[in-house]
């Protein structure tokens, strides 16, 4: 059976399971490390990487411990929403690395806009009015700020590339 997982990077950040709506919204430092965690999902990130996208300022004295923490509750939002059994973050080297199970058909909102907006380009010389709706529809997905209360370099880039993406 394929289970299909929404998880949204804008806005709350949230996981939820379709059709029958289990919804969770992850809060705090965890949710960044979510964040990182999907966009980063194909080769997982250092420790250290994640530690200072979390913490981009300086990193607490306890950092070690506090971020394995995180993605312990970020691991727990995914698994809860999705109703999946073991691990959904792995080790990954020395960091971690998100691994859904195959049956799993995970939807990023900003990765759909993304997608909406490449099918609005391409339909645009034949139906100018499907890549308006298209175009529309991915402005509407992205229209809240990627972790919005959050800084750092990489969360600023991420920022600027969805920006592009819908202007």
């Amino acid at each position: 059976m394929v289970t299909a997982l929404e998880i949204s990077l804008t806005g709350d950040v949230s996981v939820t399971r379709a059709p029958d709506g289990e919804h969770h919204v992850v809060t705090g430092p965890a949710r960044v490390v979510l964040a990182a965690l999907v966009i980063e999902r194909s080769t997982g990130l250092s420790r250290a990487a994640l530690a200072g996208i979390v913490w981009p300022d300086d990193l607490p004295a306890t950092w070690a411990s506090a971020l394995r923490t995180h993605v312990s509750r970020a691991r727990t939002a995914v698994t809860r929403a999705g109703g999946l059994s073991g691990e959904v973050v792995t080790r990954a080297g020395d960091g971690y690395q998100l691994t859904l199970p195959p049956e799993v058909d995970l939807v990023v909102d900003v990765e759909r806009a993304r997608s909406l907006v490449e099918q609005a380009h391409r339909a645009r010389p034949a139906d100018p009015a499907a890549a308006v709706r298209l175009a529309t529809t991915a402005a509407e997905l992205v229209a809240q700020p990627f972790l919005r209360d959050h800084g750092g370099a990489g969360v600023e880039e991420g920022r600027d590339r969805l920006d592009g993406l819908v202007t």
